[in-house]
Formats: C-alpha cells, sequence, structure tokens
C-alpha cells in the first residue's frame, strides 16, 4: 500500500516511499521560479504512481506570510480578539 505523505518534505517523503519499497522517479516542483530545491521549503501535494513500485511526487513551495521578526514560520496568526 502506497503511503500517505502528502504534506511531508520533500525528503521525508522520499523517505517514507523508499522505506515502503517504493522508488521515486522524479520531482516536479510547482511555481518554483528561480529558486532552486535547496533554497526553498516545499511540501508534496500530489504523489502519482507512473510505473510498478515508481512514483512521481509533485511538490508547492511553503510561502511564509510572517515577515522575519513577527513570528516566522510556524507562527501562530495574531488573535481576532
Amino acid at each position: 500500500m502506497l503511503p500517505d505523505c502528502l504534506g511531508l518534505s520533500l525528503d521525508e517523503a522520499c523517505h517514507l516511499l523508499q522505506g515502503a519499497g517504493y522508488q521515486v522517479v522524479n520531482i516536479l516542483v510547482t511555481g518554483s521560479g528561480a529558486l532552486t530545491r535547496q533554497e526553498m521549503t516545499t511540501r508534496v501535494v500530489r504523489v502519482r504512481v507512473v510505473g510498478a513500485g515508481q512514483v512521481e511526487l509533485v511538490a508547492a513551495p511553503v510561502i511564509n506570510l510572517w515577515p522575519p521578526g513577527k513570528g516566522g514560520a510556524g507562527a501562530h496568526a495574531p488573535s481576532d480578539h
């Protein structure tokens, strides 16, 4: 059975899939522009089975809307109260 890796980082997803016996044969990153894989944080948004034991991952960049010093990644949104 294909493990659920939606929302995981590319590294986490690849490790999980390889441990389950799947080979990641391609990785597509949506909307990456000029950034390289090493310069951005991405999360898996789709897993496609492309052959026997082979998968392709589609990942999207994580967009941090909080500027540095204002909570950054993982911070909670300000309360409406």
